[in-house]
């Protein structure tokens, strides 16, 4: 038999059919820097702790240190990146 899950309690397709589980998810953020010294980007994720009125700015006196050539320097976002925090959410583009 396929084994759906590694998990013993979803371990045949019977088992997973009798629970009707439904899809599961997490919520990561990615931030992406780019270096102002060296030029290179590397990402930062993080999960929130709750999924409503997060702040994804973040603070300005920020030091984030660049795991390339080792510069630590102050964030600002880059320029036309801003997100539009006033979309309603018809005008939402969904990603599925």
């Amino acid at each position: 038999m396929a084994m759906f899950w590694k998990s013993k309690q979803w371990s045949t397709p019977a088992n997973y059919l009798i629970n009707k589980t439904m899809h599961r998810y997490t919520v990561e953020i990615l931030y992406h820097f780019e270096c102002d010294l060296c030029h290179k980007w590397w990402s930062y994720a993080t999960s929130p702790t709750k999924l409503t009125n997060y702040n994804l700015t973040l603070l300005s006196n920020e030091k984030v240190h660049c795991m390339h050539c080792g510069q630590t320097k102050e964030v600002e976002i880059k320029p036309n990146s801003i997100i539009n925090d006033d979309l309603r959410d018809e005008d939402r583009v969904s990603g599925i």
